[in-house]
């Protein structure tokens, strides 16, 4: 089978057009036909079936049993023309939730570590982060939220609490806060995760109005020059911030359930990428024993 081939069908199937896929793939309506024409007459069964009037294409039996075929040949070829490309220097993509790629430096100390591997980090949510491994589409994921599959690993990596930080003098060193004795008006608030939320539900200080809501960690630290202000953030967060800025960090009596951050990796990943992502996972298990949280 041709290269070309097999991807104009692919387009077909992901645009369910003819003339979608042509745009796609840049190519004239009579190209894309002519190829998929050339595809089924190597495997010797119709894969499309061709209904006139219609704007979308429909697939025979054997078109949706060819998908899997389909895909597995163009990892096929794409792993081919890696292996040919190499040049004693290793590559991967690693996709990432936002809050994981900015408050754990991971990524700096494996490139300061390894200069010998590229990394391509994708900053994505959760379903679109389980979607690039699935089709393998990125070598390694990290994430917030668990996500079942049978084709990918997921291992628990890191687990930590959150604390309160401040800018001010909330309590003596040492001392536990409860939320529901801080002051809701001074809160910087970020509502994310579902356990999170029905956490917050059980406070006094539910419902709330707190004195500023943000949609992105990074905001928080802006919030806290006013006096008395606070946040509650994970454990790696408040360690960033720290670096950044004069804070406080107090542990909590009444604290949120744990943060729990994962690894994603495909079952069977590119075999060009076997090497890179051992060795981007042994880096992230030296990293992560750096790390001097209260997990």
């Amino acid at each position: 089978m041709k290269q070309e081939d097999v991807s104009t069908f692919l387009a077909i199937v992901e645009t369910r057009s003819i003339s979608k896929a042509a745009e796609k793939l840049f190519l004239s309506q009579a190209a894309v036909s002519q190829r998929l024409k050339s595809l089924e007459s190597e495997v010797g069964v119709t894969l499309v079936e061709r209904r006139k009037g219609f704007k979308n294409i429909e697939l025979t039996h054997y078109g949706n049993q060819f998908i899997d075929i389909a895909e597995r040949w163009a990892a096929l070829c794409q792993e081919t023309e890696e292996l040919k490309n190499k040049s004693g220097r290793m590559s991967m993509t690693i996709a990432c939730n936002d809050s994981l790629a900015t408050y754990m430096p991971l990524f700096k100390f494996i490139a300061s570590q390894e200069p010998g591997i590229d990394l391509d980090i994708r900053t994505l949510d959760s379903e679109e982060i389980f979607d690039l491994i699935e089709k393998r589409e990125a070598d390694a994921g990290l994430l917030l939220n668990v996500i079942n599959s049978t084709q990918v690993d997921i291992t628990p990596i890191l687990t930590e609490h959150h604390v309160i930080i401040s800018k001010s003098v909330l309590a003596d060193e040492g001392k536990k806060l409860s939320a529901d004795t801080m002051d809701p008006e001074k809160e910087i608030v970020l509502m994310w995760g579902r356990e999170y939320m029905r956490w917050r539900e059980t406070l006094k200080i539910h419902p709330f109005s707190p004195h500023v809501r943000v949609n992105r960690m990074s905001m928080i630290v802006d919030f806290l020059d006013e006096e008395d202000t606070w946040a509650i953030v994970p454990e790696t967060v408040a360690a960033h911030f720290a670096g950044l800025t004069d804070i406080n960090i107090y542990q909590m009596s009444d604290a949120p359930p744990k943060r729990v951050s994962c690894l994603m990796v495909h079952k069977n990943p590119r075999t060009t990428q076997k090497e890179a992502i051992d060795l981007f996972t042994g880096y992230l298990r030296r990293y992560l024993s750096t790390l001097q949280i209260h997990s």
